[in-house]
């Protein structure tokens, strides 16, 4: 008896001693590899998210397309021109970053003669302080207006000047709710003398100035301090929506405060 368990218990042995060889051996390939691999993974560049759909407007209706831009390929400057800036396109977006000795922020545009406008566009702030999207008259010339997004808030601003007379009013301000470092989505309608702002999925800003409802020739999107990444840039021409008066004050009640 004592024979016939005895070969049996040395094989269950070896089973588990090969069993705990290869364990052994997985912990220490872990251990090793597993930190470099994800030293690897987060070296790898951020990549655009894929295409969304246009978000919402609610006191516009979007009318003829000016530019739908999702940077695959550089013919995105047939629509979009480059102003003292560094552009590097690839990964699915457009980064752009301050040019050495320029003395101006960063900014690509369109040039178009409008007055009311719905502008989209998905960015991410790669080093930036701020990037914002901004509406001028360049036959004045003279700014109008902007949105102007930073680390911490979402701003609404009249905006008066060219150049070094440049001077903002702020008209609306709110925290940014979110990771400031992530991919966000801004939705701009200019419309008569309002303005109504989405910010990813929420409705955030409404404000209302004489230079919001003036007639715009550049629709600009401006940065400083370091890199901004742009991708997915929609711009509309627009009409007023008919069912925003009725609509606009339960709108109001929605937005942070």
């Amino acid at each position: 008896m004592i024979s016939m368990i005895e070969p049996r218990l040395w094989l269950a042995v070896g089973a588990l001693a090969q069993r705990w060889s290869v364990m052994t051996r997985m912990l220490v390939l872990s251990a090793f590899v597993l930190p470099f691999a994800g030293a690897a993974e987060r070296r790898v560049k951020p990549t655009a998210p894929a295409i969304i759909p246009d978000l919402p407007t609610m006191m516009t209706q979007r009318s003829k397309v000016l530019v739908n831009e999702s940077f695959s390929n550089d013919t995105w400057t047939k629509l979009l021109k480059s102003g003292k800036t560094d552009l590097l396109l690839g990964d699915g977006a457009l980064r752009i970053a301050p040019q050495e000795g320029a003395g101006h922020a960063p900014q690509i545009s369109h040039y178009a003669r409008v007055t009311d406008v719905v502008i989209q566009v998905r960015f991410q702030l790669d080093g930036a302080k701020w990037m914002n999207v901004q509406v001028a008259d360049n036959k004045t010339p003279e700014n109008l207006a902007a949105v102007g997004v930073d680390p911490r808030r979402i701003t609404l601003s009249s905006i008066t000047g060219w150049g070094r007379t440049t001077r903002y009013t702020t008209v609306r301000s709110t925290p940014l709710v979110g990771d400031p470092a992530g991919w966000h989505t801004l939705l701009v309608e200019w419309c008569g003398n309002e303005c109504l702002v989405r910010f990813d999925d929420k409705l955030i800003l409404h404000g209302e100035a004489i230079h919001f409802g003036l007639p715009k020739g550049q629709l600009s999107f401006n940065s400083s301090g370091g890199g901004v990444r742009y991708d997915d840039v929609r711009i509309w021409e627009a009409a007023p929506d008919p069912a925003w008066a009725k609509r606009k004050g339960e709108v109001l009640k929605t937005l942070p405060r």
